[in-house]
């Protein structure tokens, strides 16, 4: 999924549910007592950094990580919307910006499945934050190891492995991971569970 999304080109549909998307943040920030226009004002102000001094380049890197910070936070408060759509295109952000934060809270909805008839959108696949957590990458490792040692869903495990299994895209290198949590853990239903996780290795793809 992530391959295809980085060499598709949006089409109109996406480009639209992106721009509402970002009036929904702007909203969202403004009714909270966010600046709306502080992100257009940096990037108005790179586009002067030439001329800028070494004071103002760093208040301006400054301002933009304040921004960052209010945008995942906002991202993750509406990871637990009752809004599907909502949900979704805030997996979607996450995964965008890779934010490691959200990994424990992706992993904890890896199997929400959209079904809703924007999932032919090629920003996300079926599984909106099994898709975010393969695009943030190495962070998102704990959190689906995580699910793999507490859950006995067999859709959670399926697709906390198939995250491992892309991040690592190596099945050795996933076997020794796990090989390793196993050897760690005390808890003799989590070992049960690792060790069911490593037993499944050859058969794991991604959904």
């Amino acid at each position: 999924m992530n391959e295809y999304f980085m060499k598709t080109k949006y089409n109109p549909l996406v480009k639209r549910s992106l721009i509402v998307v970002g009036c929904l943040m702007l909203f969202a920030m403004t009714s909270r007592g966010t600046d709306p226009v502080s992100h257009q004002s940096f990037l108005d102000q790179l586009r002067t950094f030439e001329k800028m001094g070494d004071q103002d380049r760093e208040a301006c890197l400054d301002e933009n990580a304040q921004y960052m910070l209010r945008m995942k936070e906002i991202l993750l408060h509406n990871l637990v919307s009752t809004n599907d759509g909502v949900r979704f295109y805030s997996a979607f952000f996450l995964g965008v910006y890779r934010f490691p934060e959200a990994a424990s809270p992706l992993a904890s909805i890896i199997s929400v499945e959209d079904n809703m008839k924007w999932r032919h959108l090629p920003a996300w696949g079926r599984y909106p934050a099994m898709s975010a957590l393969m695009r943030i990458g190495n962070p998102s490792i704990p959190a689906v190891i995580g699910n793999l040692e507490e859950s006995d869903d067999a859709k959670v495990r399926e697709l906390s492995l198939a995250v491992l299994n892309y991040i690592d895209n190596d099945k050795d290198i996933t076997q020794l991971r796990l090989q390793k949590a196993l050897k760690a853990e005390k808890d003799p239903q989590k070992q049960t569970r690792l060790q069911a996780a490593i037993k499944s290795l050859p058969e794991s793809r991604s959904p």
